[in-house]
């Protein structure tokens, strides 16, 4: 995590050194066209040089757990299932030779706080959580009828969905949204402009990553038509019958029209030269 001073352009803390890039032609030129630039006086970036956009992304960044310039940020995040079932059956009688019964299943497993991903947490909206529930719906529908007491037929239609929606937990929050809160424009419509950026950098001692993760959404519909008709004659027991089943399969890749902006951060603006031109690695500017 950065430092408190680092988001506010304060890098003496740092040992890697902080290059102004307005001074790169000035540097090259005193240095015989060999490619550098001169480094922040006291390693600090001054404000005026600072993006407002930056400091909108970085605004909401936690205070770290301790003074050190990395491990300085140590936190709990609560996680876990919330599930719930519902099973319920209805039977009509019609007639003494036919009966009517209507079943059903319903249950939901939403996870506790956001679905969480394997590297370092942390809060909104940098998390690399999600918001997921996953929805199973149970409907069956039965008629028996009974011709005689050695002729029964029975015929069933049943339907499952299994439903997984996955979304941005910034989506639709205005405090986070990178077109209104952050102020970057000509966005497309959808999760680019309404979630919060993710936000990668480089360098040496980089901050992690500010995840947005992209949201989905993804269902499967099975549709199940039964027919059984059942023959008792004396000691023989015949069942002849059929099944005919249809499959409808939808997955969303986004959830919106856009999938969230990325941003990546270069270290190359900020970061020194060495002899042969190229990048050294150094810190990443804010």
């Amino acid at each position: 995590m950065p430092t408190l001073a680092e988001p506010q352009g304060d890098f003496s803390a740092s040992p890697c050194p902080i290059y102004d890039p307005t001074t790169r032609a000035d540097c090259t030129a005193a240095n015989g066209g060999v490619p550098c630039a001169y480094p922040f006086p006291g390693n600090v970036i001054p404000a005026n040089e600072i993006s407002d956009i930056a400091k909108k992304i970085q605004q909401f960044l936690p205070a770290p757990s301790n003074n050190n310039l990395t491990s300085n940020y140590f936190t709990h995040v609560p996680t876990g299932d919330n599930n719930w079932e519902f099973t319920g059956r209805m039977d009509y009688n019609i007639s003494d030779k036919q009966k009517i019964s209507i079943i059903s299943n319903a249950g939901e497993r939403a996870f506790i706080g956001l679905d969480l991903g394997s590297s370092t947490i942390l809060p909104l909206p940098y998390s690399n959580g999600i918001n997921v529930a996953e929805l199973t719906a149970t409907g069956i529908l039965q008629d028996t009828y009974v011709f005689t007491p050695h002729l029964v037929n029975q015929l069933k239609y049943g339907y499952v969905r299994q439903w997984g929606p996955a979304s941005n937990a910034t989506l639709g929050d205005p405090k986070y949204s990178a077109s209104k809160a952050i102020g970057i424009g000509n966005l497309p419509p959808g999760q680019a402009s309404d979630t919060f950026p993710q936000v990668t950098f480089s360098g040496v001692d980089n901050p992690i990553t500010f995840y947005s993760r992209n949201g989905y959404d993804q269902n499967v519909n099975t549709y199940t038509q039964t027919d059984n008709l059942q023959w008792v004659r004396g000691r023989n027991k015949f069942t002849f019958g059929f099944d005919f089943q249809w499959l409808n399969e939808n997955e969303s890749d986004f959830a919106t029209q856009s999938t969230p902006l990325s941003l990546s951060m270069s270290n190359a603006s900020t970061a020194g030269y060495n002899s042969d031109g190229d990048s050294a690695e150094h810190m990443d500017g804010w």
